[in-house]
């Protein structure tokens, strides 16, 4: 609420915690495992090293204020770039997110409509091997499903 339409914080750097605790640990001792994690923790190195900036930028008047992270030393001439190309993607008040970001989560909670159709499928399919109540053991979820 502070910030006016197209304004933005100056970066500053993540704070210690949770950034430098970052770790990753894989299950078992394999060479694979190892250098599976060797290459997890060179990926997060710069994290851990808060080698990351963060600021709020407010596109209009009629959005919240995000939060943007942005890798550290990024020109100004870019993070102008950036919040310009957040400012279009925000399409109007229903949209509270970037519309790549809207479009990844309106997918993301039509998955639920999705699996009971492939499950139909499934059962549907199974139930010619003549014994049905074996279909529906083989494909029953304990997920929750939403609407």
């Amino acid at each position: 609420m502070l910030l006016e339409p197209g304004e933005l914080t100056v970066p500053q750097v993540v704070p210690i915690e949770p950034w430098a605790s970052l770790h990753v640990n894989t299950p078992g001792n394999l060479p694979i495992e190892r250098d599976t994690q060797a290459a997890f923790e060179a990926a997060i190195a710069p994290l851990k090293a808060r080698a990351i900036r963060f600021t709020y930028f407010k596109p209009d008047a009629f959005s919240p204020a995000f939060r943007i992270e942005v890798k550290d030393g990024l020109a100004d001439a870019e993070l102008d770039s950036f919040c310009s190309t957040i400012s279009r993607q925000i399409t109007g008040p229903f949209v509270r997110e970037p519309y790549p970001q809207y479009l990844a989560d309106v997918m993301a909670k039509s998955v639920g409509l999705g699996l009971s159709a492939l499950q139909t499928a499934v059962q549907v399919g199974l139930s010619g091997i003549g014994r049905p109540e074996m279909a529906e053991l083989l494909i029953h979820s304990y997920r929750t499903e939403g609407v």
